[in-house]
C-alpha cells in the first residue's frame, strides 16, 4: 500500500494529471467537456497546473500539483477517465509533461529539500513521486545516489529524456517497488505527494514501505499543507484562474474550484481530517475543456505524528514554511521531518 507519486508543488495546490483521453476539437465557438475522475484515494497521474508564484511555490491547482504522482489500491489503476464524447487522447504524454514543466518551475520547496540531503555526500536517495524529475535531477548532480519512483509512465520517460538522466535508477511504479532493505539514507515525498493518498490504508501501507527502504536512523522528509491554515477556502475560480504559455508558443487556460469538504476525527473526535474535493478546468486552445476531479487529504499535525509514530518513525522537527518557520508562522504548511527508529 505504497504511494506512488509524481512531483508538484510547494506552497500550495498544483496538482498533477495522468494522461487523459478527450474529446475530438470542438467546432468555432463549442465547448466540449473531459471528465477525468480519481477511483477513491487513488493518487492520480500527472498534471499540469495553473501556476502562481506565492512565498516560492505555486498555490493554484492542488489536484495537479500531487496527481503525477500517485495510485489506486495495491495492483489497480490509479484512475479511471470517462469522456462525454468519444475518448481521443486530448494531450498526448509529451504534451502533459511540457505543460507541468512549464507551469511547475524551481521554488523554495526545491531549494529546501535540496539543502536537507545535501550536507551528506553520495547518500542514497529516494525521491517517491519524482515526476518529471525537478528535483531528482538536482539530487543527483550534486552527487548524491539518486532512485526516482512514479506511477506515471509518460512522467517518468520525459525525465529519462533530461540531461543528467543516466545518472539517476527511474522506476515507473510505486512505493511497492522498493524491495525492503534498499537502504537509502533519506526519502523525500515532495510537492504534497502525501496530501494525494487519501485512502488512510494506502497512507499506513506507504509509511511502512518507507520505512522499509530506509537505513535505521535514515530520513524521511515530506510537506503537507497545515488544514489550520484552510487554503481550500481560497481556491476559487476567481483566484486561481490563469494562463500557461508552452514552449511553441500555445496557451492553455486553468482554474479549479472546490466542490465539497468532508471532516473526520477519532471516534467521533474533533476533526483531525479534511477531505477535500477538487475539480480542475483546462480550456486548449481548440474549445476543449477538460474537467479532472479528484481529491486531497488534509491532516493536522496530531494526526501525522500519530501515523508517523505507528510506522516507526520519531518526528524530530515539523516546520510551518520553507525558512524553518513555527507551524502557524510560515505558509501554511506542515514541512515534516522524521527518523526511522
Amino acid at each position: 500500500m505504497p504511494v506512488r507519486a509524481t512531483s508538484c508543488d510547494a506552497e500550495a495546490s498544483r496538482p498533477c494529471l495522468s494522461s487523459r483521453p478527450t474529446a475530438p476539437a470542438a467546432p468555432r465557438g463549442e465547448t466540449r467537456a473531459v471528465v477525468v475522475s480519481v477511483v477513491g484515494s487513488g493518487v492520480i497521474a500527472l498534471v499540469a497546473v495553473s501556476m502562481v508564484a506565492v512565498a516560492g511555490r505555486r498555490d493554484l491547482r492542488p489536484l495537479r500539483e500531487t496527481r503525477a504522482h500517485f495510485t489506486g489500491p495495491r495492483g489497480s489503476a490509479p484512475s479511471t477517465v470517462e469522456a462525454m464524447t468519444p475518448t481521443t487522447p486530448t494531450l498526448s504524454d509529451d504534451d502533459r509533461t511540457a505543460l507541468y514543466d512549464a507551469q511547475n518551475v524551481w521554488a523554495a520547496d526545491d531549494d529546501f529539500f535540496l539543502a536537507l540531503v545535501g550536507g551528506r555526500e553520495e547518500s542514497r536517495v529516494l525521491d517517491l513521486g519524482c515526476g518529471t524529475g525537478r528535483l531528482t535531477l538536482a539530487l543527483a548532480a550534486a552527487g548524491h545516489r539518486v532512485t526516482g519512483i512514479d506511477p506515471d509512465d509518460g512522467a517518468v520517460a520525459a525525465a529519462r529524456r533530461k540531461p543528467g538522466a543516466d545518472a539517476v535508477v527511474w522506476v515507473a511504479g510505486t512505493s511497492e517497488q522498493v524491495p525492503p532493505g534498499a537502504g537509502f539514507d533519506t526519502a523525500l515525498m515532495t510537492a504534497h505527494v502525501a496530501q494525494a493518498i487519501t485512502d488512510e490504508g494506502m497512507w499506513r501501507g506507504t509509511l511502512d514501505d518507507l520505512h522499509a527502504a530506509l537505513v535505521p536512523g535514515g530520513l524521511l522528509a515530506f510537506d503537507s499543507r497545515d488544514p489550520a491554515d484552510r487554503a481550500w477556502e481560497r481556491w476559487t475560480p476567481e483566484r486561481s484562474r490563469g494562463t500557461t504559455t508552452l514552449p511553441d508558443g500555445t496557451s492553455v487556460e486553468g482554474w479549479h474550484e472546490v466542490t465539497g469538504v468532508e471532516e473526520s476525527g477519532p471516534d467521533g473526535g474533533p476533526p483531525d481530517t479534511w477531505l477535500v474535493h477538487l475539480a480542475e478546468h483546462t480550456l486548449l486552445p481548440d474549445g476543449t475543456h477538460v474537467v479532472d476531479v479528484g481529491e486531497l487529504v488534509f491532516r493536522s499535525e496530531a494526526r501525522l505524528r500519530a501515523d508517523l509514530d505507528a510506522a516507526g518513525f520519531v518526528v524530530e522537527q515539523v516546520h510551518g514554511g520553507w525558512d524553518r518557520q513555527p507551524v502557524g508562522e510560515g505558509v501554511g504548511e506542515l514541512i515534516v521531518l522524521a527518523r526511522r527508529v
